[in-house]
């Protein structure tokens, strides 16, 4: 999996905050993200920033390919990432 409890950011943590996150990625012809815009919101800065940055960091992707075959850059809007503290 791309997410792990260790991932869960301090700040939000102490505070206890959850939520559910939704991104759009943009992907290169490489299968790495490129971009990444959170389009649903868990509500906490420290949670939407770490989407963000764990899914550029650790998601790869297929390349999409055009008609002719060549790898091309394409968008994806991931499934609802939900954070949630254990205990």
């Amino acid at each position: 999996t791309l997410f792990s409890p260790d991932d869960y950011p301090s700040a939000a943590a102490s505070s206890g905050a959850e939520g559910t996150a939704r991104a759009s990625l943009s992907i290169g012809p490489d299968g790495r993200v490129t971009g990444c815009n959170i389009t649903q919101s868990t509500g906490n800065r420290a949670l939407d920033t770490a989407t963000c940055s764990i899914l550029r960091r650790r998601a790869k992707f297929t390349p999409a390919r055009d008609s002719n075959g060549q790898a091309v850059s394409d968008t994806y809007t991931t499934p609802p990432i939900t954070w949630r503290l254990e205990g």
